[in-house]
């Protein structure tokens, strides 16, 4: 809401209808990305899973940021559906790439992210453009908008490549990289650090595979042994 609402900059005027706007269009696109990626959890796992559904939830929230003061309200609600369809499915492509996205970072961030800027294009109107404050134009109307959404894209893709992969390789070159050896892949950093454990699915059996696996002071043992990858 800080910044949909408050990117307006002003109260007076228009200012706080804009602002009262997008603050319509960012809950109503939420509670839609979070009912729709809470059913979506129920099919695909047989439970309702916290996680996912928050996760759901923050893509809507991601979604809609572009085009807040630029769509219908019913049009939010369409924007928040789809970015959960967006997150489930960018969660279940990272995992069958072996994508190790624990926060599901990428997926509610980049891959709704990605839908919102397309989104702003194909559901902004002229009129709405005009209601928010921007100069009189056909950009919507006409289709030019979502041309500019897919550059923006392409140049945010190609800008963030180009900057990651300097900096990996400049730590991969200087530190070796920034991987940990596979055997505390295995057990995890929270183990070898003494930290508690992260929430997991079916925590029962992962604190009873804890419990059989080697003490901390075994695994800074072996750590010289593998070297990072």
């Amino acid at each position: 809401y800080g910044f949909n609402c408050g990117s307006t900059m002003q109260v007076s005027g228009n200012g706080a209808n804009v602002a009262s706007k997008a603050a319509v269009t960012t809950t109503i696109a939420a509670g839609s990305a979070c009912f729709t990626s809470t059913i979506l959890a129920q099919i695909l796992t047989e439970r309702f899973d916290i996680a996912l559904t928050i996760n759901g939830l923050l893509g809507g929230l991601v979604a809609i940021t572009a085009s807040c003061a630029f769509v219908d309200p019913w049009m939010a609600a369409f924007i928040g559906l789809v970015a959960a369809l967006v997150y489930h499915g960018s969660h279940k492509l990272l995992l069958h790439l072996g994508i190790d996205d624990p926060l599901d970072a990428s997926a509610v961030h980049g891959a709704c992210g990605i839908w919102g800027l397309v989104a702003a294009g194909i559901f902004c109107t002229d009129a709405n453009v005009a209601y928010a404050g921007y100069d009189i134009n056909t950009a919507c109307s006409s289709g030019d908008q979502i041309a500019v959404q897919a550059i923006g894209v392409g140049a945010l893709l190609a800008w963030v490549t180009v900057t990651s992969a300097a900096c990996f390789l400049t730590l991969e070159v200087l530190m070796g990289g920034v991987r940990v050896p596979e055997i505390i892949e295995g057990i995890g950093l929270d183990t070898k650090h003494e930290l508690p454990p992260a929430p997991r699915q079916n925590s029962a059996p992962a604190m009873q595979n804890r419990r059989a696996e080697p003490d901390s002071d075994a695994v800074v043992e072996e750590e010289s042994q593998h070297p990072v990858g």
